[in-house]
């Protein structure tokens, strides 16, 4: 009689856990919906928005580099190719700027590219701008106040890696570059998102002495109105190769590899905020995938989901908060 009554009291006790608690835990979490794949599969590509329409351009699959330029109708739940990037390239960093797409750097091979190309969705006609002064791979690009901003990245390949602390502006009116204040430490292979003027630097694969260290949780958040370098919030979780972004006001972090192994999780922050909100939301792990922000709705596109090649993906997720 005892035990029955033992685990009576326990189950209620379930009961109500799972009123209390479970709505709470839900209300976080939230699964992407899938959209229409892309046409191939590919990782390293980059990805920006321009006229209401969402742009996948080059990256890498099995054969090698890619210059595919892909544009997606959400309207139409669509993909449709357009005019080829001139310079087959992966691993590039990619903005929108007045209507037009900017990709930067990237590797092709064994070649680290400083070249810059934009593209112009009205006309699909791509044109070539000022190269870097800094060729380099896996930087982060980002747009503030009319100006882009080339971040990092890594300069070399094999032995010759070096993970940059570089920060270089382009000014479109004039087609030039200026080299600003580099980063507190070098870092590659990061998140970059954009909020109030200054551009979060989040998490990626930091300076380790003469070569790149594993990835780190830090953030590194550059104040573009005073070129001055401080530290945010560390997330809950290291992670490199992830993207970032901004929406609603707030910053996600998403998806990336730390020690080996892929992460299905985001991390949400809002500014003024100490601490980074862990959700697991995607539909699997990936790395290496591309985002961009289109209709109030986050997609995630391509990347790989395992340490192999044979775990390019061409899914594409989207996120409405």
């Amino acid at each position: 009689m005892k035990n029955i009554r033992s685990k009576t009291v326990y189950f209620w006790l379930i009961c109500l856990l799972t009123c209390f608690v479970t709505p709470a835990v839900h209300a976080q979490v939230r699964k992407t919906t899938l959209k229409a794949p892309l046409p191939v599969v590919r990782m390293s590509a980059v990805a920006a928005t321009a006229g209401g329409k969402l742009f996948f351009i080059g990256g890498l699959d099995s054969t090698g580099c890619s210059s595919d330029t892909y544009e997606f109708d959400p309207a139409q739940n669509r993909w449709t190719k357009k005019a080829a990037m001139p310079t087959a390239r992966a691993s590039a960093g990619a903005v929108e700027l007045d209507g037009s797409i900017y990709v930067l750097g990237g590797r092709k091979d064994n070649d680290v590219l400083a070249v810059v190309e934009k593209y112009d969705p009205s006309s699909d006609a791509w044109t070539k701008c000022s190269s870097m002064p800094t060729a380099r791979w896996y930087l982060m690009v980002a747009a503030v106040d009319g100006r882009i901003y080339a971040i990092g990245g890594i300069a070399g390949v094999g032995e010759q890696r070096q993970v940059l602390d570089i920060v270089e502006r382009y000014e479109p009116l004039t087609d030039t570059w200026t080299t600003l204040t580099a980063m507190p430490v070098g870092n590659s292979n990061a998140g970059a998102a954009v909020l109030d003027s200054k551009i979060y630097i989040i998490g990626g694969r930091l300076k380790a002495g003469p070569a790149s260290g594993g990835a780190t949780d830090k953030v590194y958040i550059y104040d573009v109105k005073n070129n001055v370098w401080s530290k945010g919030p560390s997330l809950n979780q290291a992670r490199t190769g992830s993207e970032a972004c901004t929406l609603d006001g707030k910053i996600y972090s998403i998806g990336g590899a730390s020690r080996g192994s892929n992460t299905s999780s985001v991390e949400i922050v809002s500014p003024g905020e100490e601490e980074w909100k862990l959700v697991d939301i995607l539909q699997g792990p990936r790395t290496d995938h591309s985002c961009a922000v289109l209709g109030g709705k986050i997609y995630i596109l391509g990347g790989v989901s395992a340490p192999s090649m044979d775990g390019i993906l061409a899914t594409v997720e989207e996120l409405s908060p």
